[in-house]
């Protein structure tokens, strides 16, 4: 249970009203998450009032075919949200997006807090409450040949206003939302209620190294790049790394980088790194001890690995 001294405050007096906006063919998880994360945020403290609606009310389908009920939009008093959370849907002539955008148009001004999360970025767009030069889409929207689109940001803030691709990362920016309300605690909180491995920052990027090298190295070192995870303390040394393959140091060096297309000591650092940064980014962990943990040896070493990052302009570092 989280203790009431990390998260009361004076504005926690009130019930935060958060209303979420469904379209048709929405991404189940785009909305799915962000409500678990509140409800579970409401375990330990009773702090959020949350509905759903949508452009006409009644019944709206989710592209995997599950249906929810919502409140018509029109039936909402713009004054009393404190927050609004636009989950779109994939694109249709029904024009359900552009009947949201002019409710935007006419009514963001008296909300505090406006985020898109996934097809709801577009209507951000549209309604001109976001532009995408400071919002993000999901990579796949973009070039999906080009390995920088997959290392866009999860999630942007500009001002009152979130932008988040969606998917799994609509649980990290709806983190990041409870966050910014109760505090960093209770987000973690409700982060390890919910089994998360990772929250994750809304710098870091949508596909990391880590699951990169997952999907390069496939089957053959799925098991290896698991175990090298979870084990980032430890020696990974390449005579390690082949012993725990049953492969010499020589025989597994060649076929791991033939696999992934990075050697495996280059491997282990991105590893690390990759963790070191989620960790210094979360907060409450010390230089010293995210060091220890991540493998780096001494504090020397890690600040010496996130200034190479942070000079050669790695997102996120």
């Amino acid at each position: 249970m989280i203790a009431s001294a990390h998260i009361a405050s004076e504005k926690d007096a009130k019930t935060h009203r958060i209303v979420v906006v469904v379209e048709d063919q929405f991404e189940l998880i785009d909305l799915a998450g962000p409500l678990q994360v509140l409800a579970t945020a409401n375990d330990f403290k009773q702090y959020y009032e949350v509905s759903t609606v949508s452009a006409q009310g009644g019944r709206v389908a989710a592209a995997c075919g599950l249906i929810v009920e919502a409140d018509p939009l029109a039936a909402l008093c713009s004054a009393e949200i404190d927050t609004l959370v636009l989950i779109g849907g994939r694109p249709g002539p029904d024009g359900q997006g552009k009947l949201i955008a002019g409710w935007l148009e006419a009514q963001a001004r008296r909300i505090k807090r406006l985020c898109g999360i996934g097809f709801g970025v577009e209507t951000l767009y549209s309604s001109g409450l976001a532009s995408p030069d400071n919002g993000v889409l999901h990579w796949r929207w973009g070039d999906p040949a080009d390995p920088a689109t997959r290392r866009w940001p999860i999630a942007r803030r500009d001002g009152p206003v979130w932008t988040s691709c969606g998917e799994s990362a609509a649980i990290d920016v709806t983190l990041s939302l409870v966050a910014e309300d109760l505090g960093e605690p209770a987000a973690l909180a409700v982060a390890e209620a919910l089994v998360v491995p990772l929250w994750r920052h809304p710098d870091d990027p949508q596909v990391g190294d880590t699951l990169t090298m997952q999907i390069r190295g496939g089957v053959p070192f799925a098991a290896l790049l698991r175990r090298m995870r979870n084990n980032l303390g430890a020696d990974l040394r390449v005579e390690r790394l082949a012993e725990w393959c049953n492969m010499t140091p020589r025989t597994f060096a060649r076929r791991f980088s033939e696999s992934t297309g990075t050697t495996p000591a280059a491997a282990v650092a991105a590893m690390r790194l990759e963790a070191a940064t989620a960790l210094l980014k979360a907060g409450h962990v010390s230089l010293k001890q995210v060091a220890a943990r991540c493998g780096f040896g001494s504090e020397l070493n890690l600040r010496r690995a996130l200034e190479r990052a942070r000079q050669s302009g790695r997102p996120g570092a």
